[in-house]
């Protein structure tokens, strides 16, 4: 074997040890937030691990770094969308994101985190709904 092939051989190899290290990792961090889903927030839906590759600071391909769960509350859920996001987001810690649909629907989520990895809960709302469950909230801090 020519040293060319063996290094293209070798650069694979490594690569892929790279890339199962890191899906073993993200399996790792995905059941132990199934392990601690926190009582009393709505359940989705759907849940949804998703493995992606990202880039380090310096440009270099990092598997798996742009990994996440999702945690999707749909319109079929006996919970509203909105109200699930928002009490999702008050769990984080932080606010809910909104991106307006052509049809006036609203994609909304909120992200957080556990154990490293990236959780983001994500339903459709309209913006009256997205107003009376952020209203709820206020609400119940007072």
């Amino acid at each position: 074997m020519s040293d060319v092939l063996e290094q293209a051989r070798a650069n694979v190899l490594n690569r892929l040890a790279q890339f199962e290290a890191a899906a073993f990792r993200f399996g790792q961090q995905v059941r132990a937030v199934l392990d601690d889903l926190p009582a009393g927030l709505p359940v989705p839906h759907t849940i949804a691990p998703a493995f992606r590759d990202g880039y380090s600071g310096t440009g270099e391909l990092v598997p798996g770094a742009d990994s996440k769960l999702q945690l999707v509350f749909t319109v079929q859920d006996d919970v509203d969308s909105a109200e699930a996001v928002v009490a999702w987001a008050r769990h984080f810690g932080t606010t809910v994101e909104q991106s307006p649909y052509p049809d006036g629907a609203l994609f909304i989520g909120a992200r957080g985190s556990h154990g490293g990895l990236e959780i983001l809960a994500t339903g459709i709302a309209s913006s009256e709904q997205l107003a009376a469950a952020l209203e709820q909230l206020a609400g119940g801090d007072e």
